[in-house]
């Protein structure tokens, strides 16, 4: 039987850190498929890193283990833990990185991986990633079940996404994530606003000192080169972009940033 297992950290490709998961995972579940859902979240950042598997964790098959490892606070007195949700299993940090998509799926149990059965030999004060995580991941995939890990809790830190605030024609969003095309992901959904605009109008975008202006479109087509739109992303938030350009470049915003949208 293939168990899957995904993997999602900030530690890049240029060290031996994901092959040191991979190679713990696979000495104690070979029959393991491992996916990478990326390793490029920024340093550090819990909150990218939880609207990234947010976005993507839900793709899976049910019973899939997804890992996930952004953790400044590694080897503090933050604790390791394992969610299970109705379909899934989410092993990481308690620092809210797992929250965000365990809470969409609805979290059923979360429990303490203290069990040292799960754990290597020797846990490192750095590398919990290869030490806690990916050997948990491993004999869960193998059957060890979750009420052995450790005590069962309700406490943990979690991540949640900013709520837009409207007033009147005018809406304040926040960029949520930026992807690697320069698309500015706002924390609005589509369906909050698609009942008041259309496709074709023109929203007033004010940020700072600067106002712009973009049409709702469908496609990145739909505009000549190098103009902004505003468009429905993959994951039902509306996206600030331009047609073969860099709209975060072009525009100077950065995850965080508030942008107000006006209705014209």
């Amino acid at each position: 039987m293939k168990h899957v297992i995904t993997l999602t950290t900030d530690f890049g490709y240029r060290d031996p850190y994901v092959a040191c998961m991979k190679g713990v995972i696979l000495s104690i579940c070979p029959n393991a498929t491992i996916i990478d859902v990326t390793h490029d979240v920024s340093k550090f950042d819990v909150e990218e890193a939880a609207y990234i598997l947010y976005r993507a964790y839900s793709f899976f098959p049910s019973g899939t283990i997804h890992v996930c490892v952004v953790d400044p606070g590694v080897g503090t007195e933050r604790r390791p833990i394992a969610i299970e949700s109705k379909r899934y299993i989410f092993i990481g940090p308690d620092n809210g990185v797992l929250t965000l998509a365990a809470e969409d799926d609805g979290i059923e149990g979360v429990y303490v991986i203290e069990s040292r059965h799960v754990m290597l030999g020797e846990v490192s004060f750095t590398f919990h990633g290869r030490d806690i995580f990916a050997p948990t991941a491993a004999w869960i995939a193998l059957g060890y079940p979750l009420e052995m890990l450790g005590r069962s809790v309700e406490d943990i830190e979690r991540v949640r996404l900013a709520i837009p605030r409207i007033d009147g024609d005018r809406l304040r969003g926040k960029i949520i994530y930026v992807d690697s095309y320069g698309n500015l992901v706002t924390n609005v959904r589509w369906d909050l606003i698609k009942g008041r605009v259309a496709f074709g109008d023109t929203v007033k975008l004010s940020y700072r000192d600067r106002e712009v202006y973009a049409s709702i479109s469908k496609a990145y087509g739909e505009v000549p080169l190098g103009e902004l739109l505003l468009i429905p992303g993959s994951g039902g938030f509306m996206e600030i972009s331009m047609n073969m350009g860099d709209a975060s470049k072009k525009l100077d915003l950065k995850r965080g940033d508030y942008v107000y949208l006006e209705f014209m």
